[in-house]
């Protein structure tokens, strides 16, 4: 059965819950998402069901922020997501700029001793911002090919693992979009 999302959103948590978790999980959810955003609260109980160590949350970057990062850790999950560069509690100092970023492979990381979180910003193209408590500071490997050629880069490891992750929700998402029937296009012969 599929709900609409904002029908779902709309409802409260009780009700979403009802013979799917018992009371005493749906009062311990209830209690770690009462001081949440709504898009918190959302992922939150989505993964409300994954408790355990070692599970990763990976997130793009509507759902992803530190504070996201921080809770997902008091329920013993980890996560790693793509940040925009708007993001309210994301460290400016980790970010690259426009006038900072010179050429692909281009990065700088920042690590949050007291919370465990690396913020990394990196050059692929464009500028991409990933914060972490999922993974080290360290760097990776990372291979593009621009035009014919291979070519290695280095970036930090939480770039790496969250490309790893992803890579076949992004494919999915690009295969869905350009062969939607929904759109109202057809297709020439």
């Amino acid at each position: 059965m599929v709900l609409g999302f904002k029908l779902h959103c709309s409802s409260e948590l009780s009700e979403r819950l009802t013979n799917v978790v018992t009371a005493a999980e749906l009062e311990r959810i209830s209690a770690i998402t009462k001081k949440s955003s709504d898009i918190r609260t959302h992922v939150l109980e989505a993964t409300s069901m994954f408790n355990g160590p070692r599970r990763i949350v990976n997130t793009g970057n509507f759902y992803t922020s530190c504070l996201l990062l921080e809770s997902l850790r008091t329920i013993g999950l980890y996560g790693r997501g793509t940040v925009r560069s708007s993001s309210k509690y994301f460290p400016r100092y980790a970010m690259l700029t426009d006038n900072d970023a010179r050429e692909r492979g281009c990065m700088r990381q920042e690590v949050c001793i007291d919370k465990h979180i690396v913020a990394a910003s990196w050059v692929d193209g464009s500028i991409v911002n990933v914060i972490s408590n999922a993974d080290d500071s360290g760097t990776a490997t990372v291979y593009r090919r621009i035009k014919q050629e291979r070519v290695r880069f280095e970036a930090p490891k939480c770039v790496s693992e969250y490309n790893a992750a992803m890579q076949g929700v992004d494919r999915h998402d690009q295969l869905r979009g350009r062969f939607s029937l929904a759109d109202g296009h057809s297709f020439k012969k």
